[in-house]
């Protein structure tokens, strides 16, 4: 009887570790399992499941690699070269007011425009300034020939830049974001989810917009320097110190007049100490004399009085 019992026993905790067992499995297959489609379209959509890139969420075989690929050899078979072009002039002119007067005129009718500009008058009353231009790089020889024609150049200085390989990978960055930005657009049309999952892909597409416009601004500001060209001009007139000093002789002529001011600065000084200390002397002179003769009168009355 008793064996009976133990057999009865022994079965009857089997079938429980089967029963826990089976429990067990089902469980941890329930939490393997998503959420829900749209949270996992989601995470599919900003590229956080691995090995899985390269398929579209709604089946369609269409990936940002593959466009990102057709672009660059797209890019490749026509390349297009974006160059920054700037100048900077130092020019010696006649009249320093015409001179001005006819560089906006030019850079007006080349459809350009006087970006900033400054004037001041030295000591010897001539005038000399600076003037920013921005003008459509395609009058870039142009303004360099008018410049050149309209005065002494003392100092010519262009410079350029290739930001073709930035412009391309701005390009690159923006179609990635714009079809990151379409695939989340797709996911809120065509799928339902919670609240909070809803709300989730919300703010991710409001942060791939954000980072759209910042680098379409990028963009922008690359294709506009591009675009147009700077020049700087550095207007002198007459015998302006800034022309001279740009001449051979100009640093000579800057040390004899540093020379001048400083012996004039010395000679300053030494008649101050003059003025200052000869009266004094002066004092010191007629005090002795004084005492002197005091000394004097003093002696012949002691010697008279030893006489007598």
């Amino acid at each position: 009887m008793s064996r009976l019992i133990s057999i009865r026993y022994i079965i009857f905790v089997i079938v429980l570790m089967l029963f826990l067992s089976n429990a067990c499995q089902s469980e941890s297959y329930d939490m393997a399992v998503p959420a829900s489609p749209m949270a996992e379209s989601l995470q599919f959509a900003r590229g956080d499941v691995g090995g899985m890139a390269e398929m579209d969420i709604s089946g369609k075989a269409a990936t940002a690699v593959d466009e990102q690929a057709n672009n660059g050899t797209a890019a490749n078979t026509t390349p297009e070269r974006y160059v920054v072009k700037n100048a900077r002039f130092a020019l010696k002119v006649d009249n320093f007011a015409a001179a001005l007067g006819k560089i906006r005129s030019y850079t007006e009718e080349k459809g350009g425009f006087v970006f900033r500009s400054s004037q001041a008058r030295e000591q010897n009353e001539d005038l000399s300034g600076t003037i920013v231009l921005k003008l459509p790089q395609q009058h870039y020889n142009d303004m360099i020939k008018f410049l050149t024609d309209l005065g002494k150049v003392y100092e010519l200085t262009e410079e350029a830049e290739d930001v073709s390989d930035n412009i391309m990978d701005i390009d690159v960055r923006l179609n990635n974001s714009r079809a990151l930005e379409k695939r989340i657009l797709s996911i809120l049309e065509e799928q339902a989810g919670k609240i909070t999952e809803v709300l989730e892909a919300e703010r991710e597409l409001a942060r791939v917009r954000e980072k759209i416009e910042s680098l379409d601004g990028q963009k922008a500001g690359l294709i506009n320097k591009v675009k147009y060209s700077t020049f700087t001009v550095n207007l002198f007139a007459g015998t302006s110190k800034s022309v001279e000093i740009r001449t051979w002789y100009g640093p000579l002529l800057q040390d004899i007049r540093d020379l001048g001011r400083m012996l004039a600065s010395s000679l300053g000084t030494l008649l101050k100490v003059i003025v200052g200390v000869v009266p004094w002397l002066f004092v010191l002179w007629i005090l002795s004399r004084w005492w002197k003769k005091r000394k004097n009168k003093k002696a012949i009355k002691n010697t008279i009085t030893l006489n007598e």
